[in-house]
């Protein structure tokens, strides 16, 4: 399921598509990034758009 309202995004999934190999802490690192140009390449984050956060930097959200 996804809902966007203003500048917010949700995003929600079932667990069954989570791999926890016995571990029920759930770890997602991600990136945020928008106009790329060139999908697929990587140089790209650095080029063209907007990306968040820069670099080599990614989130990470930790559920426990």
């Amino acid at each position: 399921d996804i809902a966007v309202q203003d500048n917010r995004l949700e995003l929600r999934s079932p667990k069954k598509f989570v791999d926890l190999k016995g571990n029920n802490q759930l770890n997602f690192a991600f990136k945020w990034c928008d106009n790329m140009q060139e999908p697929g390449n990587i140089m790209d984050f650095y080029l063209n758009g907007d990306v968040a956060p820069g670099g080599r930097f990614n989130f990470v959200y930790c559920a426990r």
